[in-house]
This record gives C-alpha cells, structure tokens and sequence, in this order.
C-alpha cells in the first residue's frame, strides 16, 4: 500500500508558494483591468495595461488585446493604465479612477465569501488575497504620481483628491 499522506500538506506549500509569486501580477492586472473597462464605459479609449513597474529590463509580455497594449514587467509592484486622451470632465474621470478601487473591492469580497467554505490550505491564500487587496486598496488612496516614458501618471487617491478639489486632472 502506498502513503501519500504528505500529498495533501505538499499541494498547501505548492499552493502557497504560487500564490506568492503570481497574485501580485494577477492582483494588479485586474486592477488596471478594472480602470480599463471603465474608461471603455464613459467613451475613452485605453492604450496601455501595464503589469509591473517598467525599468531597464524588457517586458516579460508585451501584447495588444482588443486594442489596448498589455505590459507584464518583472517588478510586480504598481501598475497604470494609459488612456488615448485624458477625460474631460470629472465625472468620467472619476468613474475611470474608481474602476480599479471597485474591482480590489470585489476580489476582496469575493475572498470573505469563499473563505468560511474553504479547505485549510486555500484559506491561506484567500488570507494572503484579502491582506494583499487590502494594502493595494490602501496603497492606491496615497495622493502621488509615477513616471512611465517621460509621462507622468497621477494614483488615483491623486486624482480622487484633485476632483475632490473642484480641479480636473490634467492626466489620468
């Protein structure tokens, strides 16, 4: 008789060692995704997901989907979602800001609903998905920018901020 006893602990560790390396990639792109589908809503036009923070190394992906350019960089840390023309007026621009925040919101909620049915195992990845969302929640309300090819583009708590301030963002 043979003992695979070991097989169900050695799929957790598995599990969670993939869960570490891929979530941050998958975390971000469905956030850009959200902003995506959003800016797509109001009547804008997306060029650019990008996964990653772009440095000297080349993209581990680079391909256009339904005409938006998709980036995957080494770095899984920050993302942006690039738009053909900035909204010109606020509500758009609040719609396409919020687009990312809404879909972090609904993978953590999705999470809290999985967790209590879950095995042992998948419940430290969902941990490791709600813990995760919820800093990229928060990390994304700082009120900053980051710089992609010359181009400077704002977080959203920036843009939140300017809207909450009466001002349109000059770049989104």
């Amino acid at each position: 008789m043979k003992d695979d006893s070991l097989l169900i602990p050695a799929a957790g560790v598995l599990g969670v060692i993939v869960a570490f390396i891929l979530w941050p990639f998958l975390s971000i792109f469905l956030h850009e995704l959200g902003h995506v589908l959003a800016a797509k809503l109001v009547g804008l036009r997306p060029t650019h997901l990008i996964v990653g923070h772009p440095d000297w190394a080349d993209p581990i992906v680079s391909r256009c989907v339904v005409g938006v350019k998709v980036e995957w960089w080494p770095i899984p840390f920050g993302g942006m979602t690039l738009l053909e023309t900035p909204p010109t007026n606020k509500l758009k621009a609040f719609i396409v800001t919020l687009g990312g925040l809404i879909f972090d919101t609904l993978i953590v909620l999705t999470a809290f609903q999985l967790l209590p049915h879950a095995p042992p195992f998948l419940k430290i990845i969902l941990a490791i998905i709600i813990l995760s969302e919820a800093e990229n929640l928060i990390y994304n309300l700082i009120p900053a920018s980051l710089v992609y090819e010359g181009v400077r583009v704002p977080r959203d708590g920036k843009v939140l901020l300017q809207i909450l301030l009466g001002r349109l963002p000059r770049e989104i």
